[in-house]
C-alpha cells in the first residue's frame, strides 16, 4: 500500500519481498480459482451451496477492488495528494488534523472489528459443524480438498484456505481505510472552512474601529477569496 503514496521517496526492494509479492499474489489467486471452480462439485449440501454462491460473487469483487488500486495507484496517489495538502499551505489547523486522525482511526477500528468477528463467528460456526456432523472445519468451499479427502497434505492446504480468506480481507481493509480517511478528511475540510470563517469575523470584528473602510474592505476580499478557493478545494 506504500506504494500508492503521492511522495517520491525510494524503498530498496529486496528479492525476498519480491518473491512475497509474488506468492502472496498467486495464493489469492489460486486459491480464488479453486473456490470457482467448486461449482463443478456435485456432492454439496444446501449450506454450502449458498455459502458457494455468496462467496463466488464477493471475493472476486475483493479481488477486482484490490487489482483496481494497483491499476489505478498513479490517479490514487494524485487524489490523496489533493485532499491531504490541497490549500493547507493557506490556512490549517493542528487541533483540526489532530481530530481527523483520531477519528479516522476509531472509524477504521471499528471496521476492522466488525469484519474479523464476522470471519471469526463464520470459524465457530464451522467448528460447531464439524463437532455435531463431523464436516471437517472449513469456512470458503473450495473444489479441493472436499471433505472426503484426508491426510497431512489435505490438512495443510484446508489451514491455507482458511488463513487465504484473512489475508483477502486484511488486503480489503487497507483499501477501505483509505476511503474512510478520505471522506474524513472531506468532512474536516469544512469544519477547516468555518473555522476560517469564524476568524475572519473576529479578523473584521477587531479592526473596524482601527482601520480605514477601505482597508477593510480589501481585507475581507482578500479574505474571502480564500474562503472560495477552500471551499472549492474542499468540493474537489
Amino acid at each position: 500500500m506504500g506504494d500508492c503514496w503521492y511522495e517520491t521517496y525510494e524503498v530498496p526492494k529486496s528479492k525476498a519481498y519480491r518473491v512475497w509479492q509474488l506468492v502472496s499474489n498467486m495464493y489469492v489467486f489460486i486459491v480464488l480459482l479453486n473456490e470457482i471452480l467448486a461449482h463443478c462439485r456435485s456432492d454439496l449440501n444446501e449450506k454450502e451451496k449458498t455459502d458457494l454462491f455468496q462467496f463466488s460473487i464477493a471475493h472476486p469483487l475483493v479481488s477486482l477492488k484490490i487489482v483496481t488500486l494497483y491499476y489505478k495507484k498513479d490517479k490514487f496517489a494524485v487524489v490523496m495528494k489533493r485532499l491531504l495538502e490541497g490549500t493547507r499551505s493557506t490556512f490549517h489547523s493542528i487541533e483540526l488534523e489532530r481530530a481527523s486522525v483520531k477519528q479516522s482511526t476509531r472509524y477504521f477500528l471499528m471496521l476492522i472489528i466488525s469484519v474479523y468477528i464476522t470471519l471469526v463467528s463464520t470459524f465457530i460456526d464451522g467448528v460447531r459443524a464439524h463437532i455435531k456432523d463431523a464436516i471437517p472445519i472449513r469456512t470458503e468451499v473450495v473444489l479441493y480438498p472436499t471433505p472426503a479427502d484426508t491426510g497431512i497434505f489435505v490438512n495443510i492446504l484446508r489451514s491455507l484456505i482458511e488463513i487465504h480468506w484473512y489475508h483477502m480481507m486484511a488486503m480489503m481493509l487497507s483499501i477501505d481505510g483509505f476511503v474512510i480517511c478520505s471522506l474524513v478528511i472531506v468532512r474536516f475540510k469544512f469544519k477547516a472552512l468555518k473555522l476560517y470563517c469564524q476568524e475572519m469575523r473576529t479578523k473584521v470584528l477587531k479592526n473596524v474601529e482601527n482601520k480605514s473602510r477601505m482597508d477593510l474592505e480589501k481585507s475581507f476580499k482578500n479574505d474571502f477569496v480564500t474562503v472560495i478557493k477552500m471551499h472549492e478545494d474542499a468540493l474537489w
